[in-house]
């Protein structure tokens, strides 16, 4: 068994983040655009997968959906901001005890 560079480590793993921060973008850019989608099962689907996820920087997309002819979508905007604004108050608080 041979001995493994670090430096190859270091490389593929930086590789291997990347792939899979890449991966990330673009299911969060999917689920963006199926905000938008015709169906508002889809949208409200989309909505809470968004706020499951709690990436901050969907929050315009999901206060563009408050606004969705669909109750349903609506709902599922408003869980998802929910859910967002609680993990970024979690952040703030577990940041300000270090």
């Amino acid at each position: 068994m041979g001995v493994t560079n670090l430096g190859d480590l270091l490389a593929n793993s930086r590789k291997e983040r990347t792939n899979k921060e890449g991966q990330y973008q673009d299911i969060v850019q999917h689920l963006r655009d199926a905000l938008k989608d015709g169906e508002a099962e889809v949208r409200a689907a989309a909505a809470k997968a968004l706020g499951s996820i709690g990436d901050t920087r969907t929050i315009e997309d999901l206060k563009e959906a408050l606004k969705d002819e669909s109750a349903e979508v609506r709902a599922a905007a408003v869980e998802a901001l929910g859910k967002i604004g609680a993990t970024m108050k979690h952040t703030i608080e577990v940041n300000a005890n270090l």
